[in-house]
């Protein structure tokens, strides 16, 4: 891994490492709010790993949170640059 690999990888780490936070308040729309906001943040450094099969994960829970929350105001769009790479 190069350097800046190492640095995308910690990023990865302690990104998820945050989610703790959310899970214990999995029904207030703030948390699962920021829980999303979280999620595509992770989505982005995975995309800079090329870590595709992790980005269609991530892209899934956020379409879920998207699906179900969308009406209380709970939407977080996924670029289309990493959708199409995913995809792939």
């Amino acid at each position: 891994m190069t350097g800046s690999t190492v640095g995308i990888a910690a990023a990865a780490s302690i990104l998820n490492d945050a989610f703790w936070i959310f899970e214990k308040h999995p029904d207030k729309l703030t948390y699962i709010d920021k829980n999303c906001e979280l999620l595509r943040c992770l989505l982005d450094v995975y995309h800079k790993l090329n870590n595709m099969s992790k980005c269609r994960e991530l892209i899934a829970k956020i379409d879920r949170i998207n699906d179900r929350y969308r009406e209380q105001g709970v939407f977080r769009e996924v670029s289309e640059e990493i959708c199409k790479a995913a995809e792939s």
